[in-house]
């Protein structure tokens, strides 16, 4: 293992082909890549809560943990644990209340039932609703919410609740997600598929002729974009993607769909564009607004993959789930199937197949036409 791959994998905790992916991709510059990765979008809100059930007589906490990528509230833990401090790193707040399921006092069954209420089917769309408008969250009604959850399930009326929230970035998030097995999970079943450390402004390049209906582009499909963003990072990254000149001037380049999803309050479609390992660029467009597209070299037009709202796996959502370790309830969550039941090969077959069928049936109708005309002008005359 190189040198310089291993220096990200011990301080930042990813893993080798990520390493050698990323130092690829900024020719590898250990410093550029270190820029990257500390550069890592703050998309996560984390919510640190602690209560007391007087009629239960019991301590409780619980993390829920919101990600603005996929906006959905993506993971909850809960546990039921002494008087314990919530205002510290979220990490060393899971850390204590993970070690008091280690107790007699744990109350596994009742921890998961709590958390299976939160995330249940009909609360998933409250909860996104309170973090509709980053700027303003609607935290009086996620106390709320949450209190309700409770009252329901240890069915008290009398909890004592106290609530603090933070943002944190998600590279940190999803390096805690995807090596934890306690808590209950939500894996989207469409959208980005990598961790977004940075997410670039960027603007399309318009082509009223010439250019394809932004609803008509799908995964895989490379979008001409200028990069507007004028952090430091940006302006590193873009000259890694020949997307500056060398007086500094945005420069158009390609980059690769890979989420398309409209929104079915406005009607736009919001855009996500890979240009590197977790190097993202987003941007919201009208959806009758045409695009300078790379050409798909013959590929065939298809709907947009990310077309509807991420959604759950109904797995995650049982109420009763096994209990496994001491201490631990391992949940894992795999993503929904695609909606697209072929394989691409499938596709082309049938396509072709389709194709075949129309043109002997054409050929058919037209030689009963012509047939037709014949017979007119022999007895016609």
């Amino acid at each position: 293992m190189a040198v310089e791959s291993q220096i990200l994998i011990n301080n930042y905790g990813v893993n080798e082909e990520f390493a050698t992916t990323l130092l690829n991709f900024t020719k590898n510059d250990v410093e550029g890549s270190i820029r990257i990765l500390e550069a890592a979008e703050r998309d996560v809100f984390v919510l640190k809560a602690k209560f007391i059930s007087s009629r239960k007589m019991v301590y409780g906490a619980v993390v829920l943990f919101y990600n603005f990528q996929f906006n959905i509230p993506q993971y909850v833990f809960c546990s039921m644990s002494s008087d314990i401090r919530i205002d510290g790193d979220w990490r060393d707040f899971i850390t204590e209340i993970t070690r008091f399921m280690e107790g007699k006092e744990a109350e596994f069954e009742l921890a998961s039932r709590i958390e299976s209420e939160i995330l249940s089917p009909e609360n998933i769309a409250y909860i996104t609703a309170a973090f509709a408008d980053r700027s303003n969250i609607d935290q009086v009604n996620l106390k709320r919410f949450l209190l309700n959850s409770l009252s329901k399930v240890l069915l008290d009326n009398q909890i004592v609740f106290k609530l603090t929230m933070a943002e944190l970035d998600v590279f940190k998030f999803n390096n805690y997600f995807n090596n934890t097995s306690i808590g209950l999970k939500i894996v989207p079943k469409q959208g980005i598929k990598d961790i977004m450390l940075v997410n670039l402004k960027i603007d399309p390049v318009l082509a009223p002729i010439g250019g394809l209906d932004i609803e008509k582009t799908h995964i895989g499909d490379e979008i001409m974009v200028k990069i507007m963003d004028d952090r430091d990072v940006s302006r590193y990254i873009g000259e890694l993607i020949g997307a500056r000149d060398e007086s500094g001037i945005p420069r158009p380049v390609f980059g690769r769909v890979a989420n398309n999803q409209k929104s079915p309050e406005t009607g736009n479609n919001l855009l996500n564009l890979q240009f590197g390992p977790g190097i993202f660029g987003s941007f919201v467009i009208g959806s009758k607004v045409r695009v300078e597209i790379k050409d798909r070299d013959n590929r065939p037009e298809a709907p947009p993959q990310g077309g509807q709202k991420p959604g759950l796996d109904e797995d995650s959502m049982r109420q009763i789930r096994e209990l496994g370790g001491v201490g631990v309830r391992p949940t894992g969550v795999s993503p929904m199937p695609s909606l697209d039941s072929f394989s691409v090969p499938q596709r082309k077959k049938a396509e072709n197949k389709n194709a075949k069928f129309y043109k002997i049936v054409s050929f058919v109708v037209m030689g009963i036409a012509v047939l037709i005309i014949i017979l007119l002008v022999i007895f016609g005359t």
